[in-house]
């Protein structure tokens, strides 16, 4: 599988204050509510997301912190 394919199945999720939850409660839900191929590999979770001033998620700069020691950026 090539590095853009495997990038492309990572879920970043920063969690609400209070919530728990872990990575196989997250794979479960996705397996049942998700197609195969869009069921993420891997789930990382953050303390923070970058945030626009309109309060919106900079998914670029989400994607960023994992292509940086990548040869080709996708």
């Amino acid at each position: 599988m090539s590095a853009a394919a495997t990038m492309s199945r990572i879920a970043a999720i920063k969690l609400k204050p209070g919530s728990s939850v872990d990575q196989a409660e997250l794979f479960t839900h996705c397996k049942a509510y998700l197609s195969s191929f869009k069921v993420p590999k891997r789930i990382d979770f953050r303390d923070q997301m970058p945030m626009s001033s309109f309060g919106k998620i900079l998914r670029h700069d989400v994607r960023k912190s994992y292509w940086e020691h990548q040869e080709v950026k996708v």
